[in-house]
């Protein structure tokens, strides 16, 4: 296991007792919720025990969180496009998309009809 991926594993138990102890969950409360043993959920916390999608799935579930929040995935940022109206000739187009290849879809907020080049 490479060390990226130790570190990844290490710093899950230290986030799952964090956002147990914020929903002012006990360990015993949080091993009869998810059907986890009380000795694996501190064992988990502790950094003892590795971490499993088995162990994760339900913790996430019922700690009503993603996934990723208790591994440390990275942010992925909002996926939709925010682009700027462009105004040309007198009119005000919104592009639809970004200026990648030669075909553009474009929407005359003047007038709407969408316009392809």
């Amino acid at each position: 296991m490479d060390e990226e991926t130790q570190s990844t594993m290490a710093a899950v138990g230290p986030r799952l007792k964090g956002l147990r102890t914020h929903r002012s969950l006990s360990l015993t409360a949080l091993a009869e919720a998810t059907g986890i043993s009380l000795s694996t959920l501190s064992r988990l916390e502790s950094g003892q025990r590795r971490p499993t999608l088995e162990l994760l799935l339900p913790l996430a579930r019922e700690l009503r969180v993603d996934i990723g929040q208790l591994i440390g995935a990275p942010q992925t940022g909002d996926p939709r496009l925010h682009l700027q109206p462009i105004t040309r000739h007198g009119m005000t187009m919104l592009p639809l998309t970004r200026r990648a290849g030669s075909l553009q879809a474009q929407v005359d907020i003047s007038f709407p009809t969408c316009l392809i080049r």
